[in-house]
């Protein structure tokens, strides 16, 4: 009986004695980190790099761009309709004219950005008038002629632009002298009196 007693005994100081050698585990929480070295330890952490972002492209109206600003260039364009209307004036007025021909002057209004022309404004319209004279010198002779004109397109009614024009273009054979003038400024001469050479002279003929 107290054999087995002793084996029971010393069965337990062995356990024991191999618990004791082992130790209880460190948690692994109590490992601490390795620090860090360097310069790397002391810098902050750097933010991502953000884009700025594009500004938006602006598409102007149809109305912005049609009242943009305009670039202006001198133009001209047919007359149409008023040549006839001219001819048969002065073949009313018993004014022999080998050639009538209408042209309208003014400005282009051109799109800066395009180049593209969106309007034109009429200034006014130039009345060319080829008349068969036999003398060019005879300057009572060219302006009663040049009288009859003018009071023969005084007739033709409203033309294209406020400031109405005639070029009257004396032909002597192969020569010829031109003369240019405003239907107004002409009017305005022949209602002070002005008749002849003295009317040719004022309209600015150069013989």
């Amino acid at each position: 009986m107290r054999r087995g007693l002793n084996v029971t005994l010393l069965a337990l100081l062995l356990l024991l004695a191999a618990c004791g050698a082992q130790g209880p585990a460190a948690p692994a929480s109590a490992v601490p980190a390795a620090p860090a070295s360097g310069d790397a330890a002391q810098r902050p952490p750097t933010a991502a790099p953000t884009e700025t972002p594009a500004p938006p492209t602006v598409t102007p109206s149809p109305e912005a761009a049609a009242n943009a600003p305009c670039g202006y260039t001198w133009a001209s364009a047919d007359a149409p309709g008023v040549p006839e209307k001219a001819q048969a004036a002065l073949t009313a007025a018993g004014v022999r004219a080998t050639a009538v021909r209408a042209s309208v002057y003014g400005e282009n209004c051109v799109d800066p950005q395009s180049g593209a022309v969106r309007e034109f404004l009429p200034m006014g319209t130039t009345v060319e008038v080829e008349l068969p004279v036999t003398d060019l010198a005879d300057q009572d002779a060219l302006g009663t002629l040049a009288a009859q004109v003018v009071a023969a397109l005084a007739g033709i009614g409203e033309t294209p632009g406020p400031m109405p024009e005639a070029r009257l273009i004396f032909a002597a054979g192969q020569e010829r002298k031109g003369l240019q003038f405003k239907l107004a400024d002409a009017q305005d001469r022949l209602a002070e009196g002005l008749t002849g050479g003295e009317l040719l002279r004022a309209l600015g003929y150069a013989p």
